[in-house]
């Protein structure tokens, strides 16, 4: 009977050990799965996270496109170019700037905004630069000037 006893006693001890290497196992495969799935939401979060962002870039070009064009800019530009021509533009020569206008000081401001957007990375500067410094868009806004002269 204690042979018995040794032969059971021997074999759950090996039972018990096959099942701790099939949960080790199980345990092991669980934990890499996991970590493939956490990968790809890690990866999915980083794609959604780029979409967001451009989404909101886009915006918010489109506003500042907007404010740039209204009515309201559309006079400040009219402002500031009359006030150039008319203070700092003498028999061919440029003088020096005393002093800046309202009106020239409300388009400075909209471009030193654009610059604190673009250095903070809210704008990508290849955006910025083909919507108002590209040699198109100087032409627009030398062209947009020339209308405003007018």
């Amino acid at each position: 009977m204690e042979t018995f006893l040794t032969l059971v006693i021997a074999v759950g001890g090996i039972a018990t050990e096959i099942g701790a290497i099939w949960a080790a196992v199980a345990t092991r495969r669980r934990a890499h799965v996991t970590e493939r799935s956490l990968a790809e939401q890690g990866q999915i979060f980083r794609e959604q996270n780029e979409r967001a962002r451009i989404s909101f870039e886009v915006d918010l070009m489109y506003k500042l496109q907007e404010r740039f064009d209204s009515p309201r800019f559309h006079t400040y530009r009219k402002r500031s170019l009359t006030h150039v021509k008319e203070n700092y533009l003498v028999d061919d020569d440029v003088l020096e700037v005393q002093h800046l206008d309202a009106a020239t000081e409300q388009i400075f401001d909209f471009f030193e905004e654009l610059g604190y957007l673009t250095r903070t990375g809210v704008l990508r500067l290849d955006q910025v630069w083909e919507l108002w410094g590209s040699p198109i868009g100087l032409s627009v806004v030398g062209t947009r000037c020339q209308e405003v002269a007018r």
